[in-house]
């Protein structure tokens, strides 16, 4: 389940359970909290993932994706804007 898919974020609980869904008490949630150091330090960039009231979303101001771009471009209502990005996006 990748993050980057989900600009605002996932629950962590949600993170946990798709790689770990057998394990119990805090072995998960600290594999949780080494994958987010991990990327942080992969991409140089401390807060590039923010964890915070149970929920683990990438920074909006320091990490971009294809995904949040196309979001932003449907929510203004460019239908055309939006089509262009997703192509250019397929085709990269």
């Amino acid at each position: 389940m990748p993050l980057a898919a989900h600009p605002q974020g996932l629950d962590a609980e949600t993170l946990i359970n798709a790689p770990w869904p057998s394990l119990k008490a805090e072995a998960p949630h600290a594999s949780l909290k080494t994958a987010v150091s991990r990327l942080r330090k992969w991409l140089d960039c401390p807060d590039a993932a923010r964890v915070a009231e149970g929920r683990v979303s990438p920074h909006p101001q320091r990490v971009s994706t294809d995904v949040a771009a196309f979001e932003q471009v449907a929510q203004a209502g460019s239908a055309e804007a939006a089509v262009v990005l997703q192509q250019a996006t397929m085709q990269a």
